[in-house]
């Protein structure tokens, strides 16, 4: 399990810093926001692990998760949003894809691997993250457009 989520990772740097189609700051964010939010999101689910689970153990397989989990919520947003933003995206994404590979034992769906848990779950926590990022920088642009220019409609 370890050893695929470290092929993932890597993979996964191609995938997102390479969407800059270049070698650029975009690019380089891309990769700095897809690790951060990938180690924080695995973070989180041990943490959420050992404070939930009654025999309080650190699992590898937690880990590995979350940091799944973290690198899809983050992906629609690479490249555009702050490093600190990253932390976000992965403490939501861990928290939120741990408690959805638990509904699974009380809905009684057979998924063994928490595919839908990890990357769907994840991916809809990624844009609408996504979509509060933008909404805010909106927002902002709207305020300062219409400070600068008070006779135009934005």
């Amino acid at each position: 399990m370890a050893l695929g989520t470290v092929f993932l990772w890597f993979g996964w740097f191609g995938f997102n810093g390479g969407s800059a189609l270049g070698s650029n700051r975009r690019a380089v964010n891309a990769c700095i926001v897809s690790n951060l939010s990938a180690s924080v999101g695995g973070l989180t689910w041990l943490i959420v692990d050992y404070v939930q689970l009654p025999d309080k153990k650190w699992g590898t397989i937690g880990w590995c998760s979350g940091a799944v989990a973290g690198l899809v919520a983050i992906t629609p947003a690479a490249g555009f949003v702050p490093p600190w933003s990253s932390l976000i995206f992965g403490v939501v994404a861990g928290f939120c894809c741990n408690h959805a590979t638990r509904l699974k034992y009380r809905v009684h769906i057979d998924e063994h691997l928490d595919i839908f848990a990890i990357h769907a779950v994840g991916g809809v926590v990624g844009n609408l993250l996504t979509y509060e990022q933008n909404l805010t920088l909106l927002i902002i642009v709207e305020f300062l457009l219409s400070t600068i220019l008070p006779h135009s409609t934005v």
